[in-house]
């Protein structure tokens, strides 16, 4: 149920598809009475037997076609989540080792690749959220050394884990 409260499950995809049940029905009565009526009418009861068949053949097609691009909107959606969550995962397997009490942690249990994946030593620093709070994660200009600092501490003068440099965690956006 949190899920659902949150948005977090998206039930849109199961509305599409009884949705495209409903459209096909109405497809195919609306169809049949244009068939129906094509047999009742004198004149102009050709027109009414194409369009009828149109109806049937060409509104399910249309209404598949609108409802997969609707469901694929959502499985980019679930696979942007599946992304996200396994990055956290790294994220989290990369802080296991960290101090999150002091806002500071290390990487000297990481294997390179997964350095490689989380952050390289010369890239920009950057936020991230852990556990819903808010860090910016900096390597240490001296050791290279990645450390986590709670974003409340940017502007601040904050010690390198590993080797102890002052430095001052930058603002980031």
């Amino acid at each position: 149920m949190g899920d659902f409260a949150d948005f977090k499950k998206m039930i849109t995809p199961t509305v599409v598809k009884l949705l495209f049940w409903i459209m096909v029905l109405f497809c195919v009565i609306t169809g049949g009475m244009s068939l129906f009526a094509s047999f009742q009418v004198r004149n102009g009861g050709s027109i009414l037997l194409i369009t009828g068949l149109a109806w049937i053949i060409i509104g399910p097609l249309a209404a598949r076609v609108w409802c997969e691009i609707l469901i694929v909107i959502f499985a980019i959606n679930d696979t942007l989540t599946d992304i996200r969550n396994s990055i956290k995962d790294k994220v989290l397997e990369f802080t296991a080792s960290s101090d999150i009490d002091n806002n500071i942690s290390t990487n000297e249990e990481i294997s390179e690749e997964s350095k490689s994946i989380i952050i390289q030593p010369e890239s920009q620093p950057y936020k991230t959220i852990i556990d819903g709070k808010e860090f910016v994660v900096v390597a240490c200009p001296k050791c290279k050394t990645i450390n986590h600092y709670r974003a409340s501490k940017e502007g601040s003068v904050e010690h390198c884990i590993k080797c102890d440099y002052g430095f001052v965690v930058p603002c980031v956006r």
